[in-house]
Parts: C-alpha cells; structure tokens; sequence
C-alpha cells in the first residue's frame, strides 16, 4: 500500500511539472514545408495543398496569409484554432501572370509553425502553340 501512494504522488508531481514546463502544450507539424508548382502557362493555374497539424495538446493557434503576387489562397486560409490531433488543409493556387520564377511565402501566423515557400514558373505558349492547343480543345475537349 505504501509503495502505491508513493507512486501516485510521484505521478502527480510528474504531471504538475510538466504543466508548469510547457510540455503539454500545442506542438505544429506542417506538411510539405514547400510548394513547387512547376510550370504553369500565364493565365491557367496549378492548385496544391499543405497541411498544418497539431501533434501535441492544448489550442494550437494561427492565421494563414499571404500578399504575393500570382499567388491566391482557395481555401484553409484566415484563422485556425486546432486542438489536439486536429488538422487544417490549405489550398494554394499559382495563376501567373507574367513569364519567370516566381516565389511567395505563406505565413502560418504561428511561430511554433514557420512558413510554407511557394516556387513556380510562368511561361507563356507561343503562337504557334497556342493556335495547336486550341484545335486539340476543339477535336478533344477540355
């Protein structure tokens, strides 16, 4: 009987330091850290999707943005608050507009997080290509 309440005892001041401690606290896990979109033709888009997650306990909270351009947030974007095994899926979309690289950071708005780098290229058809783009629509369809 003694060696039981020695071991609660000892459970509880376990468990009451690691309150004070932070170890029971919200720890972020995101999936890719980076988004390559490859090459999308100016005026068409590519869509592709990170996932944040919280792996640890208590509220894990943040803000998804960003103010790039080419760059547009489809969905999971603005404010989250996620609790223990909980997870938000965001969609980027790349819609350029110009040839080049171009690159964009998504901020997760928790330092516990970090960012999501985005890279694509714009690259723009040709005349040519264009005019053989558009029988193949006209034969095949979208």
């Amino acid at each position: 009987m003694r060696y039981q309440v020695v071991y609660v005892v000892i459970l509880i001041v376990a468990l009451s330091a690691s309150l004070a401690y932070g170890q029971l606290a919200p720890r972020c896990q995101v999936t890719p850290t980076a988004l390559d979109f490859g090459t999308v033709t100016v005026g068409s888009h590519e869509d592709a999707t990170f996932t944040i997650e919280n792996i640890g306990t208590g509220q894990l909270r943040g803000s998804v943005g960003e103010t790039c351009d080419h760059y547009s947030i489809v969905s999971g974007g603005g404010s989250y608050s996620l609790g223990a095994g909980e997870s938000v899926t965001v969609t980027v979309r790349f819609e350029p507009t110009s040839n080049g690289t171009h690159v964009c950071t998504v901020a997760t708005g928790s330092s516990a997080c970090g960012d999501v780098n985005l890279t694509g290229v714009g690259a723009e058809l040709l005349a040519n290509e264009a005019a053989a783009w558009g029988w193949i629509k006209t034969l095949f369809g979208d």
